[in-house]
């Protein structure tokens, strides 16, 4: 948001704000270049309805995965906003190792990261 700077807003009432103008800034509060980046930013998703078409291809990828989880009984949960999805991979027999999870891991991690990272 804040183009790889640090970003954070605080907002509060005026009469809490005694500091001088230009006393707000500093490397992790009141960057200049930061807050600028993430006005165009926040422009950008507005003007382009970013949130909402991230709202519709969620829903969308929701229904799918749903729609996969009567065929494959690996996928768990699936949860989430928008885009932001998960998708819990178990094993159908619920067996488990002595952390809890599902034997199959241990096989199944590094081959989900090749594909995907």
């Amino acid at each position: 948001m804040g183009g790889s700077l640090p970003l954070a807003v605080v907002v509060y009432r005026s009469w809490l704000d005694t500091w001088l103008p230009g006393a707000h800034a500093g490397t992790f509060r009141g960057n200049q270049m930061a807050m600028a980046t993430g006005s165009a930013v926040m422009r950008y998703l507005q003007e382009h309805n970013i949130c909402e078409h991230a709202t519709a291809m969620g829903a969308r990828l929701s229904r799918h995965l749903h729609a996969l989880q009567r065929d494959f009984p690996q996928l768990g949960d699936i949860r989430g906003r928008g885009l932001m999805l998960g998708v819990e991979l178990v094993d159908p027999a619920g067996t488990r190792d002595a952390q809890g999870h599902p034997p199959v891991f241990a096989r199944l991690a590094p081959l989900v990261q090749r594909e995907c990272l």
